[in-house]
């Protein structure tokens, strides 16, 4: 997803490479799914696919049903993803056992499995950091013997055990309220009529404490760029900008949003 905002030069193939991708798999899904669902399948195709493409047929009804491309299959990497996901549900598992929220950075995970699996963990090991949102991952045979406190939560299913470790720095902490603040920035986009490609003005926010600004400070750019905004401002009270306010909650504590 991250990939697809960006405007850099270097990445217009692959991200036409994404496009593309996306465009025959949501099509497919739609002919699939028109005998349950025809009249959302046939919104779907008339508003997005016929618009796009006059030539293609008049309704979906005339579409010819899907036939499968043995030559696009690779179950090595379908094996691959299913470890792939079976390891992520037990991260987030494990997660939620701890209360640490999914957008909540974390320094490092261990994923105790076997060497065929780490392999696996490995070779997409950047796709994995990014879907659990953890810095780092090591993986073993066995449960490493400095692990133990309070600071690790484990969860385990079949031969996969894995352990997350709970404990967050000034830096963590900083990204996890940024990660926070920019959710209801984003939703506040959205009920504002916003679409995702304008590019705001300013974001302020105010009233948040004090403790919360310090750790936040060095993330304001990330937090521009992931919210689509030129600039986000801190205000110790609403009063210091005459402007339109929403209120949100952060962590059960009252803060108030502008965007324009």
């Amino acid at each position: 997803r991250k990939e697809l905002w960006t405007d850099e030069p270097e990445t217009f193939e692959r991200r036409q490479t994404i496009y593309a991708i996306l465009h025959y798999t949501l099509k497919t899904v739609t002919l699939l799914f028109n005998p349950v669902t025809p009249y959302l399948s046939e919104a779907l195709y008339q508003k997005v696919y016929r618009k796009f493409d006059p030539k293609l047929s008049a309704s979906i009804n005339f579409e010819c049903w899907p036939e499968p491309d043995t030559k696009m299959r690779d179950k090595s990497l379908e094996a691959e993803f299913d470890v792939l996901f079976g390891t992520v549900s037990l991260v987030y598992a494990a997660r939620q056992k701890a209360k640490l929220k999914r957008r909540w950075p974390l320094a490092k995970v261990i994923a105790v499995t076997s060497e065929k699996a780490s392999e696996a963990l490995k070779k997409h090991e950047q796709l994995f950091l990014d879907l659990i949102n953890v810095k780092a991952a090591e993986y073993e045979s066995q449960i490493p013997k400095y692990i133990g406190g309070e600071n690790w939560v484990s969860a385990t299913e079949g031969e996969v055990q894995v352990l997350v470790s709970g404990k967050r720095d000034d830096k963590l902490l900083g990204e996890g309220i940024m990660r926070d603040l920019a959710r209801r920035v984003q939703a506040l986009r959205k009920d504002l009529g916003f679409v995702p490609t304008d590019v705001l003005d300013a974001v302020h926010i105010a009233e948040l404490d004090e403790e919360s600004r310090g750790l936040l400070q060095s993330y304001l750019e990330d937090m521009a760029e992931l919210v689509r905004t030129k600039k986000v401002y801190l205000h110790d009270n609403r009063s210091d900008l005459k402007a339109e306010w929403h209120e949100s909650k952060l962590d059960d504590k009252r803060i108030y949003i502008n965007i324009h």
